[in-house]
């Protein structure tokens, strides 16, 4: 499980994208962020309410993506920049439960399922890697993961 100390923040990038989302629905759409959601690598709902809606921060997103561009970052990278972003942002919203056989299950599977819908990834495929390990020479054996274990 991911978490902060008390009064700590994140990567001040994860809140310039919500605000550049906040700013331009298409990105939002396209990233499939919103400001309701809740994140789970973000400290608190009311720090990033603060920083999303501070209008330095909106100057850091224009100032990010004008940063980019003088190094040489086409949109076109910008745009999968910003895709990585939105899928670890996501990433930390898949959460799991242990089953009887204390083998692990993903618990929520429309997060896993927007992250594969950012990273083009298939979900059947990124679940099953999620909850087992294969491991082999000539042949393939797959064990189940414990909760502790992923």
């Amino acid at each position: 499980m991911v978490s902060q100390q008390a009064g700590e923040g994140t990567f001040h990038v994860f809140y310039q994208l919500l605000t550049g989302c906040y700013c331009n629905p298409s990105l939002a759409n396209t990233l499939q962020l919103d400001l309701n959601t809740e994140y789970t690598y973000l400290s608190d709902t009311q720090e990033k309410n603060t920083f999303v809606n501070s209008p330095v921060v909106n100057d850091l997103f224009d100032e990010l993506v004008k940063g980019l561009a003088v190094v040489g970052v086409t949109e076109a990278q910008q745009q999968d920049i910003f895709r990585v972003v939105a899928t670890v942002l996501r990433l930390g919203n898949i959460t799991f439960t242990e089953g009887a056989d204390e083998s692990c299950s993903i618990d929520d599977m429309a997060a896993l399922e927007s992250v594969c819908a950012l990273a083009g990834l298939a979900v059947s495929e990124v679940a099953r890697f999620f909850v087992t390990r294969q491991f082999g020479v000539r042949s393939i054996i797959t064990c189940h993961l414990t909760l502790w274990q992923v």
